[in-house]
């Protein structure tokens, strides 16, 4: 597979990059970027030549060698861009989160259908060998069915964008959509996961930010402790950006598993050290696999998305999980605002549903026209 690669930030660099070249199915022909420090870095580590590199989206979507596309620009920006590629038919791996709002999301996952292309989410947080240990010992019923399921991230990194950029875009609900758990919404899909797959129904929600813990400049939460609703059990997912526990824990009808990390951090920043799972009081035999491939889960993602348009099946995350992972965050921070559980999925009518977190927060986030790139669509 032919893949482009639009936007050229950090995550591309030091994450996507690797997993593309361990994949010998995919090769990478072209990129864009409108950062020029950042567009030549990514092209010289791709070893593109110059002319399959260009500041405009428009230009690689309108390759006909490009198969397909990872859209890896702040979210603020992705909707016209998918958009615009699915329109040219070009097959679409998206970052997280799909959209700023529902509306916007759900337009994408429809353009999706219509023009029978897939539009897959990287939710690699599925492929971490970890969280995948914890779903095996769930999954063969050895502690019964999960009835409360807690993800404590309670010491997230808050690594800056690219320096030639704007380091601190993530701290701007303009451009990010919130803040910690717009940033690592990966906990809520995954609390979903590993309970049984179930839709998520309600959610009640506490956001903060700490005086001193963050830059003058933001405006979003570095703190989020949300209970989501499912139509057997619960989950819990604490998340912030500093220096507490993290780890696993689940109540199950028959038993427990708890996971930890390396000093009691957050997995993805720390490497787990300690699975423990107990049926009644009896110990059950579980291991912790290593990670042999690139980090985070992002080769098998790769892989994933490749297969699907091969095999012309779905994506382990397709738009429609972007879009309820989305209204899930969404309704937390509306529950955070309005001080009530929120139902989900969200109404069409809710502010939030077409708004996003301005909807509650008072941002200008959505206030600023983004140009959607000018290609002719396919057929």
């Amino acid at each position: 597979m032919r893949v482009g690669i639009i936007g050229c930030g950090n995550v591309s660099l030091n994450l996507h990059l690797p997993a593309i070249a361990a994949e010998p199915n995919i090769h990478i022909v072209a990129a864009a970027d409108p950062t020029p420090a950042r567009l030549e870095l990514f092209c010289q580590r791709a070893g593109l030549d110059a002319d399959a590199c260009s500041p405009d989206a428009a230009d690689v979507l309108a390759r006909p060698d490009v198969e397909a596309v990872l859209v890896a620009t702040p979210p603020r920006y992705r909707p016209p861009i998918v958009l615009a590629a699915l329109a040219a038919g070009k097959h679409v791996l998206s970052e997280k989160p799909i959209a700023l709002t529902p509306a916007e999301g759900w337009e994408m996952a429809r353009a999706a259908r219509s023009f029978d292309r897939r539009l897959a989410m990287v939710h690699n947080y599925y492929f971490m060998p970890d969280l995948a240990a914890v779903k095996r010992v769930l999954d063969s019923g050895a502690i019964g069915e999960p009835y409360l399921v807690i993800l404590n991230l309670l010491s997230v990194e808050d690594r800056p964008g690219a320096a030639e950029y704007r380091p601190i875009w993530r701290h701007d609900a303009s451009m990010g959509g919130g803040g910690v758990l717009m940033d690592i919404l990966h906990a809520v899909y995954v609390v979903a996961w590993l309970s049984s797959s179930q839709p998520i129904r309600a959610v009640s929600a506490a956001v903060d930010r700490r005086i001193g813990t963050l830059s003058d400049v933001s405006e979003v939460e570095d703190v989020a402790l949300c209970r989501f609703e499912f139509d057997k059990g619960f989950g819990l997912v604490n998340l912030a950006w500093g220096d507490g526990p993290g780890g696993v824990e689940v109540m199950a009808s028959e038993g427990r598993l708890l996971l930890f990390y390396r000093s009691f951090g957050t997995g993805a920043f720390e490497p787990p050290e300690q699975l423990h799972v107990f049926r009644g009081k009896e110990r059950v035999p579980a291991e912790l696999q290593p990670d042999r491939g690139t980090p985070l889960g992002m080769q098998p993602i790769w892989r994933d998305f490749a297969e699907s348009v091969e095999r012309g099946r779905e994506p382990i995350a397709p738009a429609e999980q972007g879009c309820a992972t989305l209204e899930a965050v969404l309704g937390a921070y509306a529950s955070a605002s309005r001080k009530r559980t929120v139902a989900l999925p969200l109404d069409a009518s809710d502010p939030v549903y077409y708004r996003g977190i301005a909807a509650v927060r008072g941002t200008k986030a959505g206030a600023e026209e983004v140009s959607v790139p000018n290609v002719e669509p396919v057929g």
